[in-house]
């Protein structure tokens, strides 16, 4: 199969059915929750879907022409490679190596998302995924372009490391592209079972936590899909979900409305001027003071 008519669907036609399906997939989960939410809007939605939505097509754009530009083929595929563990492993089933892509994945982007808070060259791009200051399922596309460019590495690293067949990748991908909505949704689920689904996976009052304004609590809960990462290295927080309502989101910087537009949100990396004085951040619910995030 060659890889290069993927490329070709997902650059083309692709991209624009499903950014149509992610709109109406979006509205319909976001009306059907609307009962279930954790407290109710503080920002316009529509400006901030228009943000978040404009930030993944060009991701996307930028995605596909890079691929393009490497013009990857199934013979450059990590499976003819003959290296990785699955290739000394002919007869185990694609299920076992989803499973094992999946965690290997995640505990790469555990990493590289802690370091993406640690290391301020990385944190300019990685913060306008946190100056939206609401949290629902189009964050999840809030990403800046440049950033995006780093997972590229990690999904070739643990192809390679695995040796899967290139199905595995692509249903990794498709499988993964819509549990990213999970995480970051709004959805209030109900204390018991939050608890339980909180032992294995991130549920979206974990990832709610790391979503805060708070530079502890921001720096902190860093798992993508496995919350065992967190408790296993150290970095996990709780916060009771009945004190959720009145968390205060996003960060303690780019907080104005003409900060909160495309064309302002995709310069924030590059205008970023961290300050270790104290300073009053202005706001519509509240005035606090509070140092640099990051």
């Amino acid at each position: 199969m060659d890889l290069e008519l993927i490329i070709e669907f997902l650059g083309g036609k692709g991209v624009f059915v499903y950014l149509c399906g992610l709109v109406v997939f979006y509205i319909f989960l976001d009306s059907i929750t609307s009962t279930y939410r954790y407290c109710k809007k503080r920002e316009p939605e529509i400006r901030r879907w228009f943000v978040n939505l404009s930030l993944y097509m060009l991701t996307s754009l930028i995605s596909y022409s890079l691929l393009k530009w490497f013009n990857f083929t199934a013979e450059s595929s990590a499976s003819s490679f003959e290296f990785g563990l699955f290739n000394y492993l002919p007869n185990a089933s694609v299920g076992l190596q989803l499973l094992a892509y999946f965690v290997l994945h995640d505990f790469f982007v555990y990493w590289l998302h802690r370091f993406s808070h640690a290391w301020r060259p990385i944190w300019r791009f990685h913060l306008i995924h946190h100056t939206d200051k609401d949290l629902d399922f189009s964050v999840s596309l809030r990403f800046h372009p440049l950033e995006r460019m780093l997972d590229i590495p990690l999904v070739f690293l643990t192809t390679v490391l695995l040796g899967v067949d290139i199905w595995v990748f692509l249903v990794y991908n498709v499988v993964y592209g819509f549990y990213a909505f999970w995480p970051h949704s709004d959805i209030r689920v109900p204390d018991k079972l939050d608890k339980i689904l909180k032992m294995v996976i991130v549920t979206p009052s974990m990832h709610r936590v790391h979503h805060s304004a708070d530079k502890a609590q921001t720096n902190s809960n860093y798992a993508d899909v496995f919350s065992f990462w967190d408790r296993m290295f150290g970095t996990y927080q709780h916060i009771p979900i009945a004190e959720q309502e009145e968390l205060r989101l996003g960060l303690e910087y780019f907080r104005s409305d003409k900060e909160q537009g495309l064309i302002s949100t995709l310069i924030q990396p590059f205008i970023y001027s961290p300050s270790p004085q104290k300073k009053t951040i202005a706001r519509s619910d509240s005035n606090v003071t509070s140092s640099s995030q990051v």
